[in-house]
């Protein structure tokens, strides 16, 4: 295993400074939006290890990013638009339908900024049940739960961040698939002096 990811986490946790960070005056604006996307599997293999083995598939995605019901008029302005970006995900036991993982970048055009990120997710796994809900199992082959983190890099607002939470409803049947998403977050930047 590569010691980079896990190095990062140390670096991020390491250099987390919260006076900094509750130090910082910030505007906040409500991101709220509805995805629709296809992701294509462009390459796959079945990794093997003495004690298990994982189906690891690297792709891309492309979706198209709308207006949700929570939509601030900010990010409704600026962030609906098109999005692009590339994948790898890994699945327990070679199984597409068992618990994974997926990480990736994000290039987004919204239609008065442009974002580049980072996208992680559970794959096949529910968070909403007893005690917080009744509405998912935590085996839950199709549904995905993860996070976004953008950063607007041309255009209104350069320097803002977006982080949100999605929901994926996706296909498992084949190498290109549909899905269906939720972002809630926020639109996060910094006060103007």
């Amino acid at each position: 295993m590569s010691r980079v990811p896990w190095q990062n986490i140390v670096d991020s946790y390491n250099k987390f400074d919260p006076k900094a960070m509750y130090g910082d005056q910030v505007c906040l604006h409500d991101v709220s939006k509805v995805i629709r996307g296809t992701s294509m599997v462009r390459d796959q293999d079945v990794q093997k290890c003495p004690e298990c083995k994982t189906l690891k598939r690297m792709g891309e995605f492309e979706m198209k990013i709308e207006s949700g019901p929570c939509d601030s008029e900010m990010s409704a302005k600026m962030l609906s638009g098109q999005a692009t970006g590339q994948l790898v995900s890994a699945y327990q036991d070679a199984d597409l339908s068992m618990r994974g993982g997926l990480s990736g970048t994000i290039d987004w055009k919204g239609h008065g900024a442009a974002l580049v990120g980072r996208i992680m997710a559970v794959l096949n796994a529910g968070t909403h049940y007893d005690p917080v809900s009744e509405c998912d199992e935590c085996h839950m082959p199709g549904h995905a739960e993860g996070w976004l983190r953008a950063a607007i890099v041309d255009g209104e607002c350069t320097g803002c961040r977006v982080n949100g939470a999605m929901s994926y409803r996706f296909d498992l049947s084949g190498e290109t698939a549909e899905f269906y998403a939720t972002l809630e977050g926020l639109l996060i930047c910094q006060c103007n002096d």
